[in-house]
């Protein structure tokens, strides 16, 4: 064999143990900080607050609260059958993550309770794969992304 088939065979060698060992698929546990509320009914909200808390602590366990900067936005469809989608932000808040349970209260009148979250292996950006608003259910999302009737009356006793 000539040295250069023995070089590129090694060149071709390294590039394949390369991409082998660089294809590691690792679970990304960032989410897109968005909440979307789906057939939205009421007036858009003028205070939220969003608390992050220890993943499975049952929401005791406080570890952020978010308060300034909540930007409400109403998203209206093309169709006027369809009632628009409520999007929620806060400043400095763009990505949350998997390995917290969230707990967003707006106007201090209705709650989301955000659990269960689970990511997707190796996919950047939409990494979200299910999670729970209170009895509510997602799958595949990039941000919270739930019908707005999942919410329920602000529980004052937690």
């Amino acid at each position: 064999m000539s040295k250069f088939c023995k070089a590129a065979m090694t060149f071709l060698l390294i590039i394949i143990t390369g991409s082998i060992v660089g294809c590691n698929p690792q679970k990304s546990t960032d989410i897109r900080g968005l909440f979307t509320f789906d057939g939205w009914d009421r007036k858009v909200p003028k205070h939220g607050v969003l608390y992050q808390y220890k993943k499975g602590s049952d929401f005791t366990i406080l570890e952020q609260k978010y308060e300034s900067g909540f930007k409400p936005d109403m998203m209206f469809s093309d169709n006027p059958k369809n009632k628009p989608n409520l999007e929620v932000r806060f400043a400095g808040s763009n990505d949350f993550s998997t390995e917290s349970d969230y707990k967003l209260v707006l106007d201090n009148d209705i709650e989301y309770r955000i659990y269960d979250l689970e990511s997707v292996y190796g996919k950047e950006g939409c990494s979200l794969s299910t999670g729970k608003v209170n009895k509510c259910e997602f799958e595949r999302s990039c941000g919270i992304d739930v019908h707005s009737s999942c919410g329920e009356p602000v529980n004052t006793g937690k």
